[in-house]
């Protein structure tokens, strides 16, 4: 079965209801898509997303409102400084999934890689963080 998706750029005036459940016009501007299993032209849309959430953030323009969804499944594993570099006001982040279907972001370095909040007004919302350098293994 093949799944076509529809965009109403201009929202519904009175609201919709899909399967039971209302959906509301919550966001004021554009949502960009994260999936690391994810290929082909990265644009950030829901077919096409990028890899990386800070490829995502590179895309979202300061304090207008965009949404950056990552979907169930995404890894990451951040290896640097500014691995994620959240440097954009007023972008909120959403993880899909639940339990170990959550957006996983790895440290995989003692002290060089970190997820840096660089902007006022970002949100971050259903994410999983883990350690996973020798140093923080206890045997």
């Amino acid at each position: 079965m093949r799944l076509n998706n529809s965009s109403f750029p201009n929202g519904f005036t009175h609201g919709v209801t899909i399967k039971g459940t209302p959906i509301l016009n919550v966001h004021s501007r554009r949502v960009f898509w994260v999936d690391s299993n994810g290929a082909g032209n990265k644009n950030g849309s829901y077919k096409s997303p990028v890899q990386t959430l800070d490829a995502a953030a590179n895309l979202c323009v300061a304090n207008r409102g965009d949404i950056i969804m990552i979907k169930a499944g995404h890894s990451e594993s951040l290896t640097a400084d500014s691995a994620v570099d959240l440097d954009v006001a007023g972008v909120t982040v959403i993880g899909l999934g639940n339990g170990e279907d959550r957006p996983v972001f790895t440290f995989t370095t003692a002290t060089a890689a970190d997820f840096k909040i660089a902007a006022a007004n970002v949100a971050i919302q259903n994410l999983v963080f883990k350690c996973d350098h020798p140093r923080s293994r206890r045997s």
